[in-house]
C-alpha cells in the first residue's frame, strides 16, 4: 500500500513510517488513510515507530509521544521468575545469565559492537573476552539492583519491539513507577544510580558478554532520559524463546515466566538486602505453582448418595445434614534459609566482608553478633516488605509464611509457605 501528499502526509518519514507499520502488521492492509488516522492501535504503532527510529519531531511532539507510550509502563515490577533465569539481573553466578562489575580501568580496554552490544579488546576485534580476563570488582552496594529490574519493566512495558537499541521514558513516569520524589528538573540521585551501572556486564551461557546499561542522555526541555541495554534485551528475546509453547493443535502461547506482584516503589526502600529476600520469596510461590485437588473416582454408591441428596434439595429445599463443604486444596513450600541467603550476593558479602577494628583501624571478621544483627535487619524487613510492597497476600488466598529470623547457628531451618489457592478477584494494577 502506497500514501502519497495528495490524502495528507505531510512528510516522506511519516510516509516511510506507515508504510512500514502496513508492511509489518496485515491487519492494516487494504485500510485507508482515513482509516489509518482514526485507527488507535495504527497510531499508537505509529507514535513508537518514530521514538525508535529517531524521526526528527519538535520537542512538544517527542513528548506527547514519549508521555502516551510511557503511560505502559506497569506500577509493578516484572520479576523474573523462569527457572533458568531467575538470576539474570543479579550478581549471582550461575551457568545461565548474571551481571558482573569490572574494574574501570579493564572496560576501557573494552569495546562494544554497537550493532548487538557484545564486547571485545579493543585493536583485537576477533580475540572475544573470556571469563578469566575479568577483573571483577566486591563492592556490591553500589548496585541498585532493584533499580535495574525497574528499568527492565521500562523496557518490556514500553518497547513494542524488543531489539530496540534504545528507550525514551518521561522521567516524571519512572520517578512515580519508583515511589521518588524528584525536585525541579536535577534528578542527580537517579542519574547517579544509573551510571553505577557503566561498568557492569552481562553474561550469557554460551560465552558471550553484553553491555548491562548505558545512560545516553537527558533532554531538560522534555524530562527524557533514554538509556540502552543490548544484555536486558537479550533476556527478553530469550525468555520469549524458551518459553514459547507450540501445541500439535492450537496457537503458541507463552508459559508464565514474569509475577507481577512487587510494587515497583520497592526500589526507595534502603533495606536491600531485605528486597532480595522479597524477590526469592515471590519467585518462590511462581514456580511452585498451584497444587491441584486429587482426583476422586465416583464409586455406584457415591453417584447414588449424590443424586439422591440432589433429588431430596430439589422437592424439599432441605440439604442432607451429612453433607459438608468441600476442604480447599493446599499448596506448600519449603526451602532453607541457607539456600536463600547463598543466592543474595549483597547479603552473603555484608555476611562474610570484614568489619574495621576502631582501635587498631584494622580489618577483622565479623562476630557472630554482628552477624544475627544483619540477618535480623534482613529477614525482618522482608516480611514488612512482602505485606507492604508486594500484592501476594492479595493475590494468594490463606497465605502464611513462617517468619523466621535466623542466626549464624539456625540458617539451615526451613521457611514454609503455604495458601489455598489464587484470589480471583484479585486485580491487575
Amino acid at each position: 500500500m502506497s500514501y502519497n501528499k495528495n490524502i495528507g502526509i505531510e512528510d516522506s518519514e511519516t510516509l516511510k513510517a506507515m508504510e512500514s507499520i502496513v508492511n509489518d502488521n496485515p491487519k492494516f492492509r487494504g485500510m485507508t488513510f482515513l482509516e489509518l488516522n482514526s485507527n488507535e492501535e495504527f497510531q499508537h504503532a505509529l507514535q513508537k515507530y518514530r521514538v525508535n527510529n529517531y524521526m526528527e519531531l519538535t520537542d512538544s511532539e517527542k513528548l506527547k509521544s514519549i508521555k502516551k507510550i510511557s503511560s505502559n509502563l506497569s506500577s509493578n515490577t516484572a520479576l523474573i521468575t523462569d527457572k533458568d533465569l531467575k538470576h539474570a539481573l543479579t550478581p549471582y553466578p550461575n551457568s545461565r545469565a548474571y551481571i558482573q562489575q569490572l574494574d574501570k580501568d579493564f572496560f576501557q580496554q573494552l569495546e562494544f559492537d554497537s550493532e548487538n552490544g557484545a564486547m571485545n579488546i579493543k585493536g583485537g576485534l576477533l580475540e572475544a573476552v573470556t571469563l578469566k580476563d575479568i577483573k571483577t570488582r566486591s563492592n556490591l552496594k553500589e548496585l541498585d539492583l532493584p533499580l535495574l529490574r525497574s528499568l527492565y519493566t521500562t523496557i518490556y512495558c514500553y518497547a513494542e519491539k524488543i531489539d530496540t537499541k534504545t528507550v525514551t521514558i518521561y522521567l516524571p513516569t519512572l520517578a512515580k513507577h519508583l515511589g521518588i520524589n524528584i525536585r525541579g528538573d536535577k534528578p542527580n540521585d537517579l542519574f547517579k544510580k544509573i551510571m553505577a551501572f557503566e561498568h557492569v556486564i552481562g553474561v550469557m551461557d554460551n560465552g558471550s558478554f553484553y553491555r548491562l546499561l548505558t545512560f545516553s542522555d537527558y533532554d531538560r526541555q522534555t524530562n527524557l532520559i533514554t538509556f540502552a541495554s543490548p544484555y536486558m534485551n537479550k533476556i527478553l528475546i530469550a525468555l520469549t524463546g524458551n518459553n514459547t509453547i507450540t501445541p500439535l493443535k492450537g496457537k503458541p502461547y507463552l508459559n508464565p515466566h514474569y509475577s507481577f506482584l512487587i510494587h515497583g516503589a520497592i526500589a526507595s526502600e534502603r533495606n536491600k538486602s531485605a528486597i532480595e529476600i522479597v524477590n526469592a520469596i515471590v519467585t518462590l510461590l511462581h514456580q511452585r505453582g498451584i497444587e491441584k485437588p486429587p482426583k476422586t473416582n465416583l464409586t455406584a454408591s457415591m453417584l447414588k448418595r449424590t443424586v439422591k441428596q440432589a433429588v431430596r434439595e430439589e422437592f424439599s429445599g432441605v440439604e442432607d445434614s451429612g453433607t459438608s463443604e468441600e476442604q480447599p486444596t493446599i499448596t506448600t513450600m519449603r526451602k532453607k534459609i541457607s539456600a536463600i541467603i547463598d543466592e543474595i550476593p549483597i547479603l552473603t558479602e555484608a555476611l562474610e566482608k570484614d568489619t574495621i577494628d576502631k582501635k587498631t583501624n584494622q580489618p577483622k571478621p565479623k562476630t557472630a553478633r554482628e552477624k544475627n544483627t544483619i540477618l535480623k535487619n534482613a529477614f525482618s524487613g522482608a516480611y514488612v516488605l512482602l505485606k507492604t510492597k508486594t500484592d501476594i497476600y492479595k493475590y494468594y488466598k490463606n497465605l502464611q509464611i513462617t517468619e523466621i529470623i535466623p542466626t549464624v547457628s539456625t540458617v539451615d531451618q526451613l521457611i514454609e509457605i503455604s495458601h489455598t489457592g489464587i484470589n480471583e478477584d484479585y486485580k491487575k494494577p
